[in-house]
């Protein structure tokens, strides 16, 4: 089986955090404080995802 996360650039995967929270960390939180610490942690690199692959004109979107 393979998931969408697979295929997304390292940068912007969430399954290492995943893993952290739930596998090393034994932490299992919500999606809400999930979400947030994945946007802490990869929001550059997903603007720069965002830019390369839809331009400019997508980019209002993530403020």
């Amino acid at each position: 089986m393979k998931t969408v996360e697979q295929d997304l650039p390292k940068e912007i995967n969430p399954m290492p955090l995943i893993y952290e929270f739930y596998w090393e960390k034994k932490d299992f939180v919500d999606f809400d404080p999930f979400f947030e610490e994945y946007w802490k942690r990869h929001y550059s690199y997903i603007r720069k995802f965002k830019q390369k692959y839809f331009g400019d004109a997508q980019m209002n979107s993530l403020e």
